[in-house]
């Protein structure tokens, strides 16, 4: 089953359609996850582990976009920058709270999440 997946490059979108399980390794993706945009590659997402964004680009797990076409997560923002901090640098932000980080961890699926806290 193909899909078409729309990425924001430059503040220009374009479609390509192919199959999920395919991504490029340096294919961009656009994020919103609660307010909170960011982009990152499929390559980023398969080292990071974590099991929701894995499945969310590897199937037809009924992606959803924002008005920009940013996959678009909802959960809270405080969830969407430690998010991105851990595809980063395999860990939890310093600062984050504690309750935060263990929600984005139940629902995301970050492997060790009180490890890397």
């Amino acid at each position: 089953m193909k899909n078409v997946i729309y990425l924001v490059l430059a503040g220009m979108c374009s479609s390509h359609s192919f199959t999920l399980d395919h991504r490029a390794v340096d294919e961009i993706l656009s994020f919103n996850v609660g307010g909170y945009c960011f982009d990152t590659t499929a390559q980023s997402i398969k080292a990071s582990k974590i099991k929701y964004l894995i499945s969310l680009i590897s199937s037809d797990f009924g992606i959803k976009y924002d008005k920009k076409w940013r996959i678009f997560i909802d959960r809270s923002k405080a969830e969407g920058k430690i998010i991105e901090h851990y595809l980063h640098y395999q860990s939890i932000p310093q600062q984050a709270n504690y309750t935060v980080v263990l929600h984005a961890a139940d629902f995301f699926g970050l492997p060790d999440p009180l490890r890397a806290f």
